[in-house]
């Protein structure tokens, strides 16, 4: 602290100079008025200590003349007098001087009154700066045009800033919008500005606007921002790249745990600790507001929001956050017998068998009342040779969907109506695939004729007779595929807490008639179930075939059979088992005036492209199997309760 001291006794001003030495104060002694202006304005003064009576006039025309300039108005003053009564205090307090001081006085007495002076001016000064600060937010997105930084603290309000709780708040924010305006004047044309967000959701939806996405060039994330600043900080960084800088801030050791510091610097989300980052601002400022040419920086960010370039973000980042559900062994064991077509079913049987809980689906649905059986069937080997492969894998599968995501929980997420869903689109998927050959055309495998449906279903079945027209392998795994399809929901849930209630709330603004897939593109970007299902299916060894159709079911190429089929298949489950249960989709509604023109979003991209079926086509199969479909996946619900 520089403290200019007006005292003209020589011999007490040498004495308080060296008292103020010791307290890391330098004072400059000066006797007269006159030679204080001179001082004030030419030297950086932070605090001014006057006596009152001088030898030829008092300091209270200097104060009052110091008040009424710009520059002083706010400067600590100090009064001190041995002649004073209550009329010249009055004075002074009228003149602008903050506190007064009775000689003779002891030195821990003046040390005192000048801290508490100086805490007082500088939480006014800071109060009316945090003022200014919040008024010159930008508060609307579209306001952008220009170098932009956002700030993700635990405030809404400006009573909340000036709140004492918030102080560190405060010290951090005032700095830093100082460092902006000091890069403001350094460079005319930046022209940068700045937003306050209360709420990581707010922040993850304001820079995945395209009018602020070349704009925004670092954000500044509090651990303490209300929602969940980690996985908002994850989710900017796989969607923007080394494009935007993120830094996320922390007030005390232990509150990002240290077994995700390494994992998220190594995303290269950078960690910083508050007081310390207060230190950085002016570097930190100019390194991100005038660090880049514009043309670096144009071709930086078309290379970084490359849909390659985002999945790739996505999936290091799943794999090095997350440790993912492991494949329950039973249903790694009948997936590799299922892509051998030369399997034995003993060997299916073996692998059952040592499963109880397998055991049991199996055997419960066998014995359901649709298959038709007059006597209890009690032997696992009996109902795996009467379900079937392909309704065998498809239950062990299905079975693997709920067991791998039970200690999943977010706000809005319910395993069962997840299963649910999962479970109707491999039902669906089945019986889509199935031949329509009659009983005595075939005599192997499983057909339409055996599948339970009435007369009026086959008889839709057979005319589309969808397996011939993709030219559908007989040994492609529907059953699994249509139940793994939407796998990347858990995934997101499991890895990403705090974003699926933030997908619901999306979907609830647009009144349902968007499909999930949309919501995650909006809130999350590059981030959607596609992309994270087919991490968790590499990371189990099934990237092939059904890796292929988790990543590609919401937009086939009509020349993969498998996933165009599970494709049409999810059609039916969104109709049947929407998910979440609750959602307002407008797809069923659709499919029972047996219009689908306006819910096009709801169906595969480039549906309406494709030769091989039509708008009514795909409403006459939901109708032909849809019942049939509720059927299995109420059954096989019972079977697992």
């Amino acid at each position: 602290m520089n403290v200019l001291l007006l005292e003209n006794d020589a011999k007490v001003g040498a004495m308080l100079v060296q008292l103020m030495k010791r307290w890391d104060m330098e004072a400059v002694l000066v006797p007269s008025c006159e030679t204080a202006r001179e001082v004030l304005f030419e030297t950086s003064i932070d605090f001014l200590v006057a006596d009152l009576v001088l030898e030829d006039s008092t300091s209270l025309e200097l104060i009052v003349e110091l008040r009424e300039s710009e520059r002083f108005r706010d400067l600590p003053i100090l009064m001190v007098s041995g002649k004073a009564g209550k009329e010249e205090i009055v004075k002074a307090s009228r003149a602008g001087v903050d506190s007064f001081l009775a000689k003779p006085f002891a030195a821990a007495q003046l040390r005192r009154k000048i801290l508490e002076i100086h805490r007082l001016k500088r939480r006014q000064r800071q109060g009316g700066q945090a003022r200014e600060m919040w008024e010159n937010r930008t508060i609307r997105a579209n306001d952008v045009s220009s170098a932009h930084v956002i700030f993700g603290e635990p405030i809404s309000s400006l009573e909340e800033l000036l709140d004492p709780h918030n102080r560190s708040i405060k010290s951090f924010l005032v700095p830093a919008w100082m460092a902006i305006q000091k890069n403001n004047e350094a460079q005319t044309s930046l022209n940068a500005g700045y937003s306050i967000e209360g709420k990581t959701s707010d922040i993850l939806l304001y820079v995945r606007q395209e009018a602020v996405l070349r704009w925004v060039k670092v954000i500044f994330l509090s651990c303490h921002c209300r929602g969940h600043a980690l996985v908002i900080a994850r989710i900017i960084r796989m969607n923007r790249g080394k494009t935007l800088s993120v830094y996320l801030l922390y007030d005390q050791k232990g509150e990002i745990p240290d077994t995700q510091t390494k994992t998220l610097k190594k995303l290269g989300i950078k960690i910083l600790k508050r007081d310390r980052a207060i230190e950085k601002l002016d570097e930190l400022m100019a390194l991100h507001l005038r660090g880049k040419s514009p043309r670096k920086a144009a071709a930086q960010m078309q290379r970084a929001l490359a849909p390659s370039a985002v999945k790739d973000r996505v999936m290091a980042d799943i794999e090095t956050m997350t440790d993912l559900p492991q494949l329950p062994q039973v249903f790694e064991k009948i997936s590799q017998l299922d892509r051998d077509p030369k399997s034995d079913l003993k060997e299916w049987i073996k692998v059952i068998e040592v499963e109880p809980m397998t055991c049991a689906m199996i055997l419960r649905h066998a014995n359901s009342s649709s298959m038709g059986m007059q006597t209890e069937i009690t032997a696992v080997d009996r109902a795996v040779v009467m379900l079937g492969k392909n309704t065998v894998s498809g239950l062990v599968a299905s079975e693997a969907v709920r067991k791998s995501f039970t200690a999943v929980e977010d706000i809005g997420f319910k395993l069962e109506e997840f299963w649910l869903h999962n479970l109707a689109v491999g039902y669906s998927a089945h019986l889509l695939s199935l031949s329509v050959a009659t009983d005595s055309e075939q005599t192997q495998g499983e057909t339409i004729a055996t599948a339970g449906l009435d007369d009026e279903a086959m008889a839709v079945l057979r005319a589309i007779n969808l397996p011939e027209r993709l030219e559908l392998p007989p040994d492609s795994p529907c059953f699994i595929a249509g139940t793994m399809h939407d796998i990347g929901k858990g995934v997101m849930v499991h890895s990403y807490p705090g974003l699926f209630p933030m997908l619901l709330e999306e979907l609830q603004e647009k009144e349902w008639k968007v499909p999930m897939l949309t919501a995650e593109r909006t809130v999350a970007g590059g981030l959607t179930h596609p992309v994270a299902g087919e991490v968790l299916m590499r990371s189990w060894g099934l990237a092939d075939r059904l890796g292929n159709v988790v990543l590609s079911h919401h937009s086939p190429d009509p020349d993969d059979p498998l996933t165009f089929l599970v494709s049409v298949a999810d059609v039916v489950g969104q109709v049947l088992f929407p998910f979440p249960a609750g959602a307002a989709y407008p797809l069923a509604k659709a499919v029972e005036e047996e219009s689908l023109t306006h819910v096009m979003a709801f169906l595969p991209a480039g549906f309406l492209d494709q030769p091989l079926l039509s708008t009514d086509e795909l409403v006459r199969l939901i109708k032909a199997i849809r019942s049939r479909v509720r059927q299995f996946v109420d059954e096989t619900r019972h079977s697992v309760m």
